[in-house]
This record gives C-alpha cells, sequence and structure tokens, in this order.
C-alpha cells in the first residue's frame, strides 16, 4: 500500500491529472481547493503540494469518503 502512495506522489502533476485520479472535473478540482483553502501556485503542482491535497482530500485510490467530499 505504502508503494501506491509513494507511485501518486512521484511526479509533478497538472491539475486535470489530479482531478482525473478523483473522478471529478478539473473545475471541481479547483472548487475543493479553494474550500479546503489550500493555495497552489500557478503551474504543475509539486509532490510537497500533493501531499497537503492527498492528505486533505484522502488518496484516490484508497479513499473511502470520496463520495462525501464530492459536490
Amino acid at each position: 500500500m505504502a508503494e501506491i502512495i509513494e507511485s501518486l506522489k512521484i511526479r509533478a502533476k497538472t491539475r486535470q491529472e489530479i482531478a482525473n485520479e478523483y473522478g471529478i472535473d478539473r473545475k471541481t478540482f479547483y472548487r475543493w481547493l479553494k474550500r479546503a483553502n489550500i493555495p497552489i501556485k500557478n503551474g504543475l503542482i509539486y509532490p510537497s503540494e500533493m501531499e497537503s491535497i492527498y492528505n486533505t482530500f484522502g488518496y484516490p485510490l484508497l479513499s473511502d469518503n470520496l463520495k462525501d467530499a464530492k459536490g
């Protein structure tokens, strides 16, 4: 399981790629970030920022509460 978590954070990703991991639209992902007050700079999202995102919303492949967070 730790290998899966590390593989999610191995490289910089676009917002679209992270939204796809959660199965949501990119615009919805922007709303999630805004509601959770997670500031992300323009451009790619780097592993240090991804850690904050994954800690807040859960890891996409492992998240049980993902359905509750959508909306």
